[in-house]
């Protein structure tokens, strides 16, 4: 037998056992299979129960053959029974023995028909007012004989109760673990059931829960899958009903809303319900959603005991287009009731709107009107409302009362002739009635006008509204009788000394009704001119006869010799009798009379001279010398004792009456103009700023830099509006030495100015300090040069010009220098007692320049801040990083923003600035509050909020890009459902005739203070949005312990909108083209085209897209320059690169640009653009200007170079804005001997857009790779420079002529410069090949050798080696006779080892075996063709 045990199903069909024979198999043999049954039993006669057939069978094994089964069938039935076996055993075997084990164990299991009992599903659902729960149960398996087995309940949110006590709150009765529980299968039965009473209260339920187990089966009885369930009471049960009451409604169109009362019934109010209350569709002929009312969808909440609640909905009244549409009527119907529901015949209430407001309505547009007769006409509005899609017509007519008909004006009669005619879509007309004017003064006249018989060609005809008829007041203020003077001043000179006294005549006129006789009384008063000194006194009375109109009054003026000023007296009307006369607009006039002094005016006595404030007392030592750049310039006249030849001059100045307080100052400056060549008109200075004046006596180093030209204009002023003739000094000289801190002079930015580092800290003041506890202190260090002007802020600084004078500008920068609020500006303090000059200057500008330490120039700024001051107002941020241990402290770092702008003057004039940005930080312990979830207050929903840019589109619309950071834990969204009446928007200020559209462009992933950008866009193009505008954004808070997610609406709170006030100032120019700009160019190189042509502005970081490795041969090199996408100057300016050169150093010299010699204290270095012997190689290998330049040593055969700008396939990145490139081959390069570090370097102008550039900038920038380490120069700003080629001495070869783009312009270009590395090849040194033959020569020497060396080792190995051999063994057949001839008997008695070169089996089939002492005996007794070895 193969096996001693099987073991099989009853289910199988048969069962196969395995029987072996072993031994010689080539003899056939024979076995008999024969079966014996045990607890199993076989077929036979009387038996009914069988389990197996008995088999007899003999297996036949033949020749070779190993394996038979013996196989017996299983028979199956439905009766279970446990385990039952018997046993096959082999006899009779034939030709063969029987070995062991000769009998095998057969076991059929019956486990499928094992009765199981279990639910009929795992879950019951059922309702509470059922009564019953009917749990069905079934069994499967042998149904012959009886099971039982106990159903027994558990609690779980359904709470059960004993079946002999029925408790309260209670749910169901329970089925306990005994008798009454158990549930008994009949023989034959297969179904049943458990049930379980349900009790059914009136208390509100949501779904309860309960199960059913099925425990302790009866005897051979197992439990099946569903042994257990669960049974719902399935919920909300007793719920209350929510209704309309009533169902209809009928309001006004004009109502801004309706209001749908909701209500709540049922026995259990006690808890907590709500319902959507929503608007549906209506057909055609009803009210239209967004037309006649809001879709509104809205869940309404009842509280605990609340029996009724409202839904509101927001009606739209047609009042800016008005039509009449008689009755229209919309549904509102209730849905989705939580913990209620809807009541089926009150579900649905309908709105009946009304219109009647709508109908057209005509009336005067004022019940009283007053005209003046002189106008000749009265036009009385008519104004008609309502509905104005058709035409209407109305009667207007007269009725006198005091003003009589065709006398004072004429008659409209109430016939068809005085209809007024209101076409469609008009809404005013006018009621016209011709006045008729005469000369006789009238006191007030009144008739009226009234409105009639309206009419209509629509079916609703217009009505009359409540002013139908207008009184007119007609007043004759013209024909009213008045004497006036003609003029309000007199200004003359006084009489000479040889005419002692002059008159001077002055015109009273007489205006109105001039038919009678009026009188007026004239008298003269003193100012400060003397009656009977400068004039001799009148008082006297006037008389106008009837038709005259106009009177001279003579007033005598006397010569006074001690009248050194101008001297004024007046002329008073007064009349004779107030009931007759009535006095004019002009009853005194001035008489100002000019002191006589020798023919001279007013005037100084000479021109101004200006010099540097600190040698104001000593003026005349430094007339016509350069001013210092750095001091501020005071203009001295010469009623000052400082002036040259004070002695006289202030003497002049004393007998001319001219007061030095008093006269004002005004400054004009000239630049440079370009190229060189003089300076441009000069400009008056207009500006004054929150630091400076342009209109003071001292005008601050801030207006003006090195090689300006400055003059001051001075006016001598007496009194109100009394102005001399102004007088310009002569233009001084501001020059380069003599500054406040002598500085190096760095070409480039116009004055010499350049970058510098500064320094920036931020520290933590301790509570326990005596000056500013509990503070965390900002202290920054900024090297002065002179001329400039350090601004500082925690916000990016934009707009220079309109943040130093404008101060809207300056109010979102809470925590800067720019306003003495911002707490980097201490308060003033009095100058140093040696710096006298120092009070000439203004107070905002000491409290400036006193944070300027003058021994070290250095400018020193310092504020305190609080925590919350430094977060909320400066936009810092507070970051818990982590705990430290279990000390209850925590760490905290504190990061703020910082940024710092160099402001200098800068042509034309203006200013322009160095823009710095830092990030400060510090970290300090803190004790933790509630650590394990962390501190938790009610958010303050406030959000710093900068207006980052604004700019006119093409269709001059406004557009306004905002960014805000939430100061709360949320973000700021556009609306949410949950607050549908709200929304996110910009409101401009209310005299601007436009809607600004708001969207949001980008917003951070977190809840956590995010910073988010939005841009509003405005509906219509105006000249000037200047004015307050309120951002309103939508809060949306998210409680600590939320995760943020990405989800549509967002999953927060929302809050109605907070509003941020936004003071902008911006019109529109005819051009809006910046004069002075500063940029940040960048020279990128680049190894694929499509990062050639990729926008700048989608590249988060320039650097990353730079390539830093080395170029190969055929590889094209792709370079460009661009300046910085947050430039932005769109397509108002390009780039335009003019020239490419490529240059090489001699003896490992690295090129540089250091014009001047003082960057790298090596004297002037011009990079790739002049000849010097530190070059090995000088290639001009693009000219945009000479295209075939040839010039020596300027050119490379072979090599390939292009703009980019010439190439069709290049030609979107015309489309860049500020963005030029080139490309160039690498193949060339390999042409020349000179190792493989290259140097690039671009000359190139910035201009308008596809034009020939009209203003260039000076830039260049050192840009570092890892190639030359030599040039790992970073300065802390960008630099501009003056290249000069005509001044630098020529060097050895010819140069090119300056081009026009240089020689045309006052040094405003740009060069940039990089290195790159070719990668090695050999085709790099021509001149190596003899090295190359030879290396290869002592290669194949050294090979050699190495195979001499193995050959030797091998064969010495082989020849020592006699336990392991190699033997090739070939067929016996053909060496039969070899081994005869030898004797048999001499191969039989030793061992042999064959021939090596023997083969087995045939010729062609060599096999190569490795053995140890191999013996081999060989029998040819075998008849076949065979070895046995």
């Amino acid at each position: 037998m193969g096996h001693k045990q099987y073991s099989v199903r009853e289910t199988e069909k048969e069962i196969n056992i395995l029987v072996r024979k072993i031994g010689n198999l080539k003899q056939q043999s024979s076995v008999t299979c024969i079966t014996h049954g045990g607890t199993a039993r076989g077929r036979t006669k009387g038996t009914q129960q069988v389990d197996f057939t008995p088999v007899s069978n003999p297996l036949q094994f033949a020749e070779g053959e190993a394996e038979k089964y013996c196989v017996v069938p299983i028979q199956d039935d439905d009766i279970f029974e446990d385990s039952e076996t018997f046993s096959v055993r082999l006899a009779e075997p034939s030709y063969g023995l029987l070995g062991r084990p000769r009998k095998s164990l057969i076991t059929i299991n019956d486990d499928e028909d094992k009765p199981l009992v279990m639910f009929d599903t795992s879950h019951f659902v059922v309702s509470e007012t059922q009564g019953f729960i009917i749990a069905g149960m079934k069994r499967s398996g042998d149904t012959s004989v009886g099971v039982s087995v106990m159903c027994v309940s558990e609690d779980g949110t359904a709470i059960g109760s004993q079946p002999n006590h029925l408790a309260n709150g209670t749910d169901f009765i329970h089925r306990l673990h005994d008798e009454s529980s158990m549930v008994v299968f009949a023989p034959g039965i297969t179904n049943s059931s458990c049930t379980v009473k349900i009790i059914d209260d009136h208390v509100f339920e949501m779904n309860e829960e309960f199960f059913l187990v099925l425990k302790d089966p009866s005897e051979n009885t197992a439990l099946g899958d569903h042994w257990r369930a669960s049974v719902t009471i399935r919920g909300p049960n007793d719920e209350s009903r929510i209704g309309f009451n009533p169902t209809e409604y009928i309001v006004s169109e004009s109502e801004d809303t309706v209001s749908l009362r909701l209500e709540r019934t049922g026995m259990d109010l006690s808890h907590t319900c709500s319902v959507w209350c929503t608007t549906g569709d209506s057909s055609q002929l009803e009210a239209q959603p967004s037309l006649d009312f809001v879709p509104h969808s809205e869940q309404v909440n009842f509280t605990a005991g609340q029996r009724s609640a409202n839904c509101s909905i927001q009606l739209i009244d047609d009042k800016l287009n008005p039509k009449v549409e008689g009755r229209e009527q919309f549904i509102v119907s209730l849905s989705t009731g939580q913990n209620a529901s809807v009541s089926s015949s009150s579900s649905k209430a309908v709105v009946i709107l009304t219109d009647k407001e709508d109908i057209p309505s005509i009336q005067f547009g004022a019940a009283e009107v007053t005209v003046r007769e002189n106008q000749t006409m009265v036009r009385v509005p008519v104004i008609r409302s309502g509905d104005l899609s058709q035409k209407s017509y109305v009667r207007c007519s007269t009725r006198q009362r005091s003003a009589k008909a065709n006398i004072d004006f004429i008659e409209r009669p109430n016939t068809k002739d005085s209809v007024v005619t209101f076409h469609k879509g008009v809404s005013r007309m006018e009621c016209e009635v011709s006045l008729i004017d005469d000369v006789i003064y009238e006191k007030e006249e009144k008739f009226i006008v009234k409105l009639s018989h309206p009419d209509s060609a629509s079916v609703f005809r217009p009505h009359l509204g409540e002013d139908r008829v207008a009184r007119v007041t007609i007043v004759d203020w013209e024909d009213r009788p008045r004497v006036s003077l003609e003029h309000g001043a007199y200004t003359t000179t006084q009489p000479p000394a040889v005419t002692p006294s002059v008159p001077f005549h002055v015109p009273i006129i007489r205006v109105g009704d001039s038919s009678q006789v009026l009188w007026v009384n004239v008298s003269t008063q003193d100012g400060s001119a003397m009656a009977g000194v400068d004039y001799e006194a009148l008082s006297t009375q006037v008389e106008f006869v009837p038709g005259n109109a106009r009177m001279e009054l003579e007033v005598m003026l006397l010569h006074n010799p001690h009248n050194k000023a101008p001297r004024m007296f007046t002329l008073l009307l007064r009349p004779e009798d107030f009931t007759n006369t009535q006095l004019g607009t002009l009853i005194s006039t001035s008489i100002t009379v000019l002191p006589r002094v020798d023919g001279q005016g007013w005037i100084l006595p000479a021109p101004p001279i200006v010099v540097s404030l600190p040698y104001y007392h000593s003026a005349a030592d430094y007339v016509r010398k350069p001013a210092s750049p750095g001091y501020p310039l005071v203009c001295v006249t010469p009623c000052e004792a400082s002036y040259p030849g004070s002695n006289v001059t202030t003497e002049m100045c004393a007998e001319a009456g001219i007061n030095v307080s008093s006269i004002q100052y005004s400054w004009e400056v000239a630049v440079p103009a370009e190229g060189g060549s003089g300076f441009t008109p000069f400009y008056s200075l207009s500006d004054d700023t929150n630091f400076a004046n342009s209109h003071s006596k001292v005008l601050e180093s801030m207006f003006f830099a090195r090689h300006f030209w400055v003059r001051c204009i001075a006016t001598p002023t007496q009194g109100k509006g009394t102005h001399g003739i102004p007088l310009r000094s002569e233009a001084a000289t501001i020059g380069s030495q003599n500054g406040v801190c002598e500085t190096v002079m760095a070409p480039g930015l116009a004055g010499g100015l350049q970058g510098q580092s500064f320094k920036a800290s931020l520290t933590y003041i301790n509570a326990s300090e005596e000056h500013h506890p509990n503070t965390i202190k900002v202290h920054i260090e900024i090297p002065h040069q002179d001329g400039m002007v350090p601004l500082i802020s925690t916000l990016p600084i934009h707009n220079v010009r309109y943040l130093l004078t404008e101060e809207v500008y300056r109010t979102h920068h809470r925590c800067s220098n720019l306003d003495a609020a911002g707490g980097f500006l201490r308060s003033l303090q009095s100058p140093n007692s040696h710096e006298e000059y120092q009070g000439e200057r203004e107070s905002s500008s000491l409290q400036l320049y006193q944070h300027l330490d003058l021994k070290k120039c250095m400018w020193t700024f310092s504020a305190w801040f609080s925590m919350s001051e430094l977060v909320d107002r400066c936009g810092g941020q507070v970051i818990s990083d982590f705990q430290v241990g279990s000390s209850g402290q925590s760490f905290l770092t504190v990061r703020v923003p910082l940024y710092i702008s160099r402001v200098h003057a800068t042509s034309p004039p203006g200013w322009a600035s160095l823009d710095h940005r830092t990030e400060l930080s510090v970290s300090l312990y803190y004790n933790t509050l509630l650590w394990h979830r962390g501190p938790v207050t009610e958010p303050s929903l406030t959000a710093r909020v900068q207006v980052t840019r604004m700019s006119l589109d093409d269709s001059g619309r406004l557009v306004i890009d905002i960014t805000t950071q939430a100061k709360f834990r949320g973000q700021f969204v556009m609306q949410h459902p949950h607050l549908e009446r709200h929304v996110s928007c910009l409101i401009p200020p209310a005299h601007l005739e436009t809607q600004f559209s708001l969207e949001l462009l980008w917003s951070a992933s977190t809840w956590e203070g995010p910073e988010q950008t939005w841009r509003a866009t405005s509906t219509y193009s105006l000249p000037d949005y200047t004015g307050e505008y309120k951002l309103e954004l939508m809060a949306c808070t998210a409680p600590p312990t939320q995760a943020y997610a990405v989800v549509d609406p967002p999953a927060c709170t929302p809050h109605p909108p907070q509003a941020f006030p936004l003071p902008l100032a911006i019109q529109q120019s005819h051009r809006p083209v910046p004069l002075v700009y500063t940029l940040n160019t960048v020279f990128q190189l680049l190894n694929t085209p499509d990062l050639f042509l990729q926008d700048p502005r989608e590249v988060d970081n320039l650097q990353k897209v730079d390539y830093m490795g080395s170029f190969g041969p055929g590889q094209t090199i792709y370079g460009r320059v661009l300046w910085h996408p947050s430039q932005d100057l769109h397509s108002a300016y390009q780039v335009y690169i003019q020239r490419v050169y490529l240059c090489a150093g001699a003896d490992g010299y690295i090129p540089t640009y250091d014009p001047t010699g003082e960057l790298y204290n090596e004297g002037p270095q011009y990079g790739c653009l002049k000849p010097s012997s530190t070059l090995k190689h000088r290639f001009l290998i693009l000219d945009r200007e000479q295209p075939y330049a040839s010039e020596a040593n300027l050119s490379l055969p072979g090599l390939k170079a292009h703009f980019a700008r010439d190439l069709p396939e290049f030609s979107s990145l015309k489309q860049l804005s500020g963005v030029d490139g080139f490309l160039l081959d690498t193949d060339g390069l390999y042409q020349v001997n000179s190792g493989h570090q290259w140097y690039l370097q671009v000359l190139y102008t910035i201009g308008p857009h596809s034009e020939r550039p009209r203003r260039e900038t000076s830039l260049h920038s050192a840009i570092t790779s890892t190639f030359s380490p030599e040039l790992n120069y970073t300065s802390p700003e960008r630099e501009t420079i003056t290249i000069e080629l005509n001044k630098v001495p020529e060097e050895g070869t010819e140069e090119l002529p300056t081009p026009s783009f240089l020689a045309s312009l006052y040094t405003r270009n740009g060069t940039n410069m990089r290195s790159f590395q070719l990668e090695s090849t050999s085709a790099t040194a021509q001149n190596s090949i003899f090295l190359y033959v030879l290396y290869a020569v002592v290669a194949l020497l050294v090979l050699l050798v190495i195979i001499i060396g193995i050959i030797l080792i091998v064969k010495r190995f082989y020849n020592k080696s006699e336990k392991d051999k190699v033997i090739v063994v070939r067929s016996l057949k053909n060496e039969r006779e070899e081994f005869r001839r030898r004797g048999e008997t001499k191969a039989l008695e030793r061992p042999k080892t064959l021939p090596p070169n023997m083969t087995l089996n045939s010729e062609s089939n060599l096999q190569t075996v490795k053995v140890k002492t191999l013996a081999i005996t060989v029998r040819n007794n075998l008849e076949d063709e065979g070895t046995e070895v």
